[in-house]
């Protein structure tokens, strides 16, 4: 049996949205730690099959949606590594930038 990755990916984002509006919910009633913890399994597994899914449709059907995928023409991955390179690099600076400490904070 296959599953197309459309269907995939329509599955994915619908496990996000639905069980983001459970937790939602959840949370604005007052439930407790293990019904807080059920639909935040769902939305954090989500995220998976909707990355992975969207990236290889991107790639494969969508390359007007995701232009970066289509630098090179698609002959070689160097493009792509260039754009991990750099969106490591560029996190990274981020981090360093947002969360520097102020001068005599231990903490």
């Amino acid at each position: 049996m296959s599953i197309s990755g459309q269907t995939l990916f329509i599955s994915g984002i619908t496990l996000a949205a639905v069980s983001g509006l459970i937790l939602f919910i959840v949370l604005i009633s007052g439930g407790g730690l293990y019904a807080v913890c059920i639909p935040l399994f769902f939305t954090v597994s989500s995220v998976g099959i909707v990355t992975t899914t969207g990236s290889s449709l991107a790639m494969q059907n969508y390359v007007q949606a995701a232009p970066l995928t289509g630098l090179g023409g698609g002959k070689s991955a160097i493009p792509m590594g260039l754009i991990i390179v750099l969106s490591n690099m560029f996190a990274v600076a981020c981090y360093m930038i947002f969360t520097r400490r102020k001068p005599g904070n231990n903490q």
